[in-house]
């Protein structure tokens, strides 16, 4: 990794957000800035979930000319980079049997 880049305006698009997230919570929303007009050494102390701007949804299509990304729910989210990481699909493993 390159340590002099830093990324604060990242955005989540998960159906179940961060691993360990609680459910969405009116109170919790109140700790997020409503701007974003911080200096570096304000930034540098707001924890990684100020960073990331967490929506619980799927991703339905990408408007790639536009620089779009379309959620289940009609929701449109602008975006300048997009990075897709598909994670892993849960699966239960059977045994096999002797043959």
């Amino acid at each position: 990794m390159c340590p002099y880049l830093r990324f604060n305006n990242l955005t989540l698009i998960s159906p179940h957000g961060l691993p360990g997230e609680l459910p969405p919570s009116q109170l919790r929303q109140l700790f997020l800035p409503s701007n974003l007009e911080y200096d570096i050494n304000e930034l540098a102390r707001i924890s990684l979930r100020s960073y990331v701007n967490i929506i619980c949804a799927k991703l339905k299509a990408i408007n790639r000319p536009m620089k779009l990304a379309i959620l289940n729910d009609e929701t449109v989210v602008p975006y300048d980079h997009l990075l897709m990481c598909t994670g892993n699909q849960f699966r239960v493993i059977a045994p096999m049997q002797a043959k």
